[in-house]
């Protein structure tokens, strides 16, 4: 029988922790150029895992969510749920993190896409 030992767990926590930062500094590089043109590596990287922590204050953990968290960050700043809209939505009652990040990218949609009819 294989036994894997706490530290093996830590290091394949962190192994993919580099992987994903890695893979979203790519995209966030490729769609976001106006963004992180003025940034190196090193703040693209710093960017990425502060906003990782700020999203798991809120329960966000899922890949796509911290990745989400981090586009919508990038706009706005690591802390954007310092902003008292932003934290109303992102702590509504009744509600899963992850429904509450989708959520918060509906409203941030709606107020940069208003219909001047």
């Amino acid at each position: 029988m294989m036994t894997i030992r706490p530290e093996q767990f830590k290091a394949f926590d962190a192994a993919a922790e580099r992987d994903l930062r890695m893979r979203l500094m790519m995209f966030l590089r490729e769609e976001m150029p106006e963004h992180t043109a003025t940034l190196d590596d090193d703040q693209l990287s710093a960017h990425i895992m502060k906003a990782a922590q700020c999203a798991e204050r809120h329960g966000i953990e899922s890949d796509l969510g911290v990745a989400q968290y981090a586009c919508l960050s990038l706009a706005t700043g690591p802390f954007l749920a310092d902003n008292p809209l932003i934290a109303a939505v992102l702590k509504a009652p009744g509600t899963e993190p992850e429904e509450q990040l989708h959520a918060l990218i509906e409203f941030i949609d709606s107020q940069l896409y208003v219909d001047d009819d």
